[in-house]
């Protein structure tokens, strides 16, 4: 039998990760001590189902601000730190298990390290993106790169990171933990309380309702980026067309009283009801009456969303790469006449299913041309702050500083520099001192498609052109996805050759009707 510790920011035995392991390893024979924090009317210490239970002198915050939140944690951290080494003293600890958040928390167990106690951080939070979410913070701010920071050194710091699903998997991987530490352990219901053959109250054997309500529930945190106010006015919408409508919902958060305040304005006090955060023993009965669980969802949040941000989510933009790539593959492009790639790889900060990473490297191969040496001719992309070494080209003089954006084409016998915005530059510099540069006529982008779909020039930037570099840029966004393999792409039958999880991402399926011939 070995002595265990877990320590959860968070209540118990509320909290159902927590508990479902601190029993289940009870279940197997431990002595298991939880240290959490003392929720109202809760005892300071007891045992349940075999768990000794330390509530520390700390509660859920409830105001608002993401330094209120740090502060908190702060609190906790040295309350739980003392609290766990006063108990290994008195009796050693085999193991000690951080729940996150906060993830600096796992920091608290220094002491135990030291004597080479197996320290474990069980994930359940992405730090960096609860808080973009939860403050409205970009990723780029100071408190996000610090959480970014302190979210890599506890996973270095732990012995093992337990993390909830594949996406949390491949994200923390991403981010350059070792993947063999990294263990995934689903949330799964208990089945000895959440029994699917149970019928529902109000309706018959065969779950025809019979007692006139519709029952709409929501369990969860009560918190703005769970839109469960846009699900209160929803309620208030279909009211008049369900007259026996009712929203039961049941969790904490530091936006219920603006929720509250809200049915209150609507009318609808007896239709909304509050039942706070209820063990899970109590859920069963609570979901067996609804007709509809409504699951959280993403609100929109200002400086999160949009203006500008709205690129660097998969939801919505291309990221860094669709945004710029158009304009600064297209002189390369234009320049060397090459079509669509054979090989990408990438390199980037991170992967994530929702958002695109902060900085992205992509090396492609591309079939040559008449203006290439060789059959094929490489080309790298670079954003989100990185550069390439001027070392490159043996061609630009030391003094000379490359553009924050735009395009180097390195040659035999010089490079060229295509500024983003600005005029080109060719290098050595005393080589073309006088070389002429051609005299190009004046383009407006309007007049160029207008003419061109008059039938009275070519557009300057035909599919036969843009076709080929569009796919470039976009293919590096599937990449992105599969950090460090080189995919192996046929442009002709529009598919990986050596990946066939990346060509979910190349097609959408679409609705009926909406079908593009040839795809």
């Amino acid at each position: 039998m070995a002595k265990i510790c877990i320590i959860t920011h968070s209540g118990y035995p509320v909290e159902p990760r927590a508990r479902r392991m601190a029993e289940a390893l009870a279940g197997r024979g431990h002595a298991v001590d939880v240290l959490c924090l003392h929720l109202p009317g809760q005892a300071s210490s007891e045992i349940l189902n075999g768990v000794s239970v330390v509530r520390l002198p700390e509660t859920r915050h409830q105001g608002a601000g993401a330094v209120a939140y740090l502060k908190e944690y702060a609190r906790f951290f040295f309350l739980a730190g003392r609290e766990l080494l006063r108990r290994h003293r008195r009796a050693p600890y085999a193991l000690v298990q951080v729940h996150n958040p906060p993830d600096a928390l796992i920091f608290a167990t220094l002491p135990l390290k030291l004597a080479r106690v197996p320290v474990l951080l069980d994930l359940r939070e992405l730090m960096p993106e609860l808080f973009m979410s939860r403050f409205a913070l970009a990723r780029g701010s100071v408190i996000v790169r610090l959480l970014t920071w302190l979210e890599r050194a506890a996973c270095a710091y732990a012995d093992t990171v337990f993390v909830l699903h594949d996406r949390h998997r491949r994200i923390m991987a991403g981010r350059g933990i070792p993947p063999g530490k990294l263990v995934q352990v689903m949330n799964c219901p208990d089945e000895r309380i959440f029994d699917p053959a149970q019928a529902g109250d109000g309706r018959t054997a065969e779950g025809v309702r019979t007692d006139g309500r519709f029952v709409v529930i929501h369990h969860g945190g009560i918190m703005q980026r769970y839109g469960v106010d846009l699900l209160v006015r929803a309620v208030a919408q279909v009211r008049p067309e369900i007259p026996g409508v009712k929203l039961e919902l049941y969790g904490a958060g530091d936006y219920r009283p603006t929720v509250e305040r809200l049915v209150a304005e609507l009318g609808l006090g007896d239709v909304v009801r509050f039942h706070g955060q209820q063990p899970i023993e109590h859920l069963p009965a609570a979901i067996r009456p609804a007709d509809v669980g409504v699951a959280p969802m993403r609100p929109y949040v200002r400086e999160v969303y949009h203006p500008f941000y709205w690129r660097c989510w998969r939801d919505f933009g291309g990221g860094a790469t669709g945004d710029f790539g158009c304009h600064i593959f297209d002189p390369v492009f234009t320049a060397l006449n090459i079509g669509a790639p054979l090989t990408i790889e990438c390199d980037a900060e991170c992967y994530s299913e929702e958002v695109y990473p902060a900085w992205t490297i992509a090396n492609y191969l591309f079939n040559g041309s008449d203006l290439t040496v060789g059959k094929t001719i490489e080309a790298v992309w670079m954003d989100g702050g990185k550069m390439p070494e001027k070392s490159v080209s043996p061609h630009l003089s030391e003094a000379y500083q490359l553009p924050k954006s735009g395009s180097l084409l390195i040659g035999e016998e010089g490079s060229l520099v295509i500024p983003h915005v600005g005029p080109p530059k060719l290098f050595p510099e005393e080589k073309f001192a006088n070389y002429p540069a051609p005299e190009l006529e004046p383009m407006n982008h309007y007049h160029d498609f207008v003419e061109a779909a008059l039938g009275n020039r070519t557009a300057g930037a035909h599919f036969g052109f843009s076709g080929p570099m569009t796919e470039a840029v976009l293919l590096a966004n599937i990449a992105n996805r599969f950090i460090g393999e080189k995919l192996e792409w046929d442009a002709g039958a529009l598919k990986f050759t050596n990946n066939k999880k990346a060509n979910r991402y190349v097609k959408r399926r679409y609705r009926t009707g909406w079908h593009v011939k040839g795809l």
